[in-house]
């Protein structure tokens, strides 16, 4: 912090410096204007041997709300073809380039398989799990050679039908750096060569009236990521609330005990989340259904699991349809003792 870009050009003999576009023109050629400028004052201020690689920038998420998205008219292909047409016509031509990372595409070769597009914390930025486990397998391959199917660690939220499928995206993504290569991972593979055997853990036996015990917290949210542990408890209604803003959001542990699932209603923050902080380090095998209830109408529903943070997005589905209408998902995560799983439902329902 503090320091030049000089500065930090000559602190060390660098083996590579990376570079990459500001990611709302990374599909804009008129934008390198100043890109020889930049490479040649690199080269003028590092050691004869550095090398100079190229980061591949993804194309945002559907659905974002960046500004700059617009350009590309907020489709997600059409700014992924404008990255990599850019880059063909850019950077591929230009020697001073030793190689380019085609991160671009190992993100759009992931989406293709049963994760979707899902890959973001925010539209643009990449989740601090999934997202940048595949950016990381894309530096390991290009950069150090490594084969990411000798890669065995894998992080919080990454599981190994995950690991499989990355392995895959980014394979391709480096063989076939500027198309999309459909993944062949449609559905959440896991081994089922052997027999697991976990303790099940049930919500009849989790959940209580005091709110955090066995490692179940049920949330107060108005956007879906602030979440607040409720604190009141109506025993005569048999639910938990809170009356901010005259809004009445309730999970019901009664049913919970009565039928082993949670009754939770939408109010006017259109939300409703739970987490279970898990009891061992492992692999955590979670079970969702979702029954749409109430008058007749349609209805839908969005729900996403999150790992260790509100915002880092691991799945997630919509349910849509009329009351009598059920879903279930099932998923296996790894996780570390005292780490939260969140389940949080936002109600997508007009009116």
């Amino acid at each position: 912090y503090g320091n030049t870009m000089k500065d930090v050009l000559l602190a060390e003999n660098w083996d590579y410096v990376m570079v990459q576009q500001h990611s709302p023109n990374a599909g804009n050629p008129n934008s390198f204007t100043n890109l020889n400028g930049l490479l040649d004052y690199i080269s003028s201020n590092t050691h004869e041997d550095t090398k100079i690689v190229w980061n591949m920038t993804w194309a945002y998420q559907n659905g974002c709300t960046q500004e700059a998205f617009a350009t590309y008219d907020n489709d997600q292909m059409t700014m992924y073809n404008a990255i990599v047409n850019t880059a063909q016509s850019v950077l591929v031509p230009n020697e001073k380039i030793d190689r380019i990372i085609p991160n671009a595409t190992s993100i759009q070769n992931a989406r293709t398989s049963y994760v979707g597009d899902t890959l973001t914390m925010d539209g643009y930025h990449l989740s601090r799990g999934q997202g940048r486990y595949i950016a990381a397998m894309t530096f390991a391959k290009v950069m150090l050679g490594v084969d990411p199917a000798a890669v065995t660690y894998t992080p919080a939220g990454v599981s190994d039908a995950f690991r499989q499928m990355t392995v895959e995206a980014v394979n391709n993504a480096v063989s076939k750096p500027f198309e999309v290569t459909a993944s062949s991972f449609t559905t959440d593979k896991v081994d089922t060569s052997a027999e697991v055997n976990r303790p099940t853990q049930e919500f009849a036996s989790l959940a209580t009236t005091t709110n955090g015990r066995n490692g179940l917290t049920f949330y107060y949210t108005t956007d879906g990521k602030d979440l607040v542990a409720y604190t009141n408890y109506d025993a005569t209604q048999g639910r938990w609330y809170d009356n901010s803003n005259n809004q009445l959001n309730f999970f019901d542990p009664a049913e919970v005990v009565a039928n082993n699932y949670g009754l939770g209603q939408c109010s006017s923050s259109k939300y409703v989340a739970m987490g279970y902080k898990a009891a061992e380090t492992g692999s955590l095998d979670l079970f969702a259904l979702t029954v749409i209830q109430g008058p007749e109408a349609d209805y839908s529903y969005n729900v996403r699991i999150a790992l260790g943070d509100p915002e880092n997005t691991v799945h997630q589905y919509t349910v849509s349809g009329k009351p009598g209408l059920s879903q279930e998902e099932r998923y296996t995560l790894d996780v570390t003792k005292g780490q939260e799983v969140y389940i949080i439902y936002e109600n997508l329902t007009d009116g």
